[in-house]
């Protein structure tokens, strides 16, 4: 199956450390260990808020400032994107609206002010089952911000299924049918 020889020599090429306490230091040394082996198109951080500094100091705020700022530089030197996925802070208690906002970046606001995009996905659950999922483009320096999209994720099928534009105050997405 043509599929499943394409997923192979993806997987192939995918290096995961799970080492928590990487620095930037050790992610920037991977990566281009991996760059020069053979080829690098994406950096993921996987909560970055477990990133070590390369230096610590006693404020945890100004320690994430800095590791966003490392692996910006890293994107720049390296010349791929650097993914880096955050924890936020819940709502305040009594906020009427549960959809997730950039303010809310767990420890440092560095991270949503230094991010080129900033994408926020999220769960809405009723009586312990998903209601629906959503996905909103929150920050985008290099074009369209503030849409939000439905999405469905398929875990039988390890893949996202993303669906139409939902507008504000609708539950189900808007179909856009084109000229084609």
């Amino acid at each position: 199956d043509a599929l499943a020889v394409e997923a192979a020599k993806i997987a192939a090429n995918v290096r995961v450390y799970s080492d928590a306490r990487m620095t930037t230091d050790d992610i920037r040394d991977a990566a281009r260990t991996a760059q020069l082996s053979g080829g690098l198109d994406l950096v993921v951080v996987d909560h970055v808020q477990i990133v070590a500094p390369a230096k610590a100091t006693r404020e945890r705020y100004r320690e994430i400032g800095t590791i966003t700022e490392d692996l910006i530089v890293l994107a720049k030197t390296l010349k791929v994107p650097v993914v880096m996925m955050t924890q936020l802070n819940p709502p305040a208690p009594g906020e009427k609206d549960p959809t997730p906002r950039w303010e809310q970046i767990r420890e440092s606001r560095d991270v949503a002010l230094h991010a080129a995009a900033i994408l926020l996905g999220w769960t809405k659950w009723t009586n312990g089952a998903p209601e629906f999922s959503r996905l909103k483009v929150d920050k985008n320096r290099y074009g369209i911000r503030g849409k939000t999209y439905a999405v469905t994720f398929h875990a039988g099928q390890h893949k996202f299924e993303f669906g139409g534009e939902v507008r504000e105050g609708e539950s189900a997405p808007v179909v856009e049918v084109g000229d084609d």
